[in-house]
């Protein structure tokens, strides 16, 4: 199943329907569910809010499909989530986008990505709650779910943690 939808919060109780539709018809109980309907939300509500900043305009596709599951039988589901990511209206300045940029080109020399780090930073902190890896493809959440089951270079993250010291716990106005 494919969804093409505006970032309209209005949006998300069709797309609670849905889900729940779709979960029922492939077969998952109750409580699974309710877990894939309020991922699938959760995700949607962080797009709208954190990659658009509120905009009700912008585009996001979902992708929904059976996949094999890991261990037992029957199928497993796979929603996939993409977004067109910040906009040229974000408020980040000039300065700011440069700190970023500086610190992923010190990743890349380093031999890895600034999103594998971060990605195994959060999903690996038990203080951050990580419920989902989105993706536009299904190799990329494959790539996702590798990098979260390696541990992160610690000595790495400190070093852009520090490049990025100007920008920490910044808030933007929308």
């Amino acid at each position: 199943m494919k969804m093409e939808l505006h970032s309209d919060p209005g949006m998300l109780c069709v797309v609670r329907a849905a889900m729940e539709q779709l979960t029922d018809v492939f077969g998952f109980s109750a409580p699974e569910s309710r877990s894939v309907t309020r991922a699938v939300d959760e995700a949607l509500t962080n797009i709208m809010r954190h990659s658009y900043g509120g905009q009700v305009d912008r585009p996001i596709e979902i992708l929904c499909h059976r996949v094999p599951k890991r261990t037992g039988t029957g199928d497993g589901f796979e929603v996939l989530l993409t977004d067109r990511g910040p906009a040229a209206w974000h408020p980040a300045s000039v300065q700011d986008r440069q700190v970023f940029s500086d610190a992923s080109e010190f990743c890349r020399l380093q031999g890895t990505s600034i999103s594998q780090l971060a990605l195994q930073f959060a999903s690996q902190n038990p203080d951050i709650p990580t419920t989902m890896f989105s993706s536009a493809n299904p190799e990329s959440v494959r790539r996702n779910v590798a990098w979260h089951e390696e541990p992160y270079d610690q000595q790495l993250l400190v070093e852009v943690q520090a490049r990025l010291r100007p920008v920490m716990n910044k808030q933007w106005s929308y």
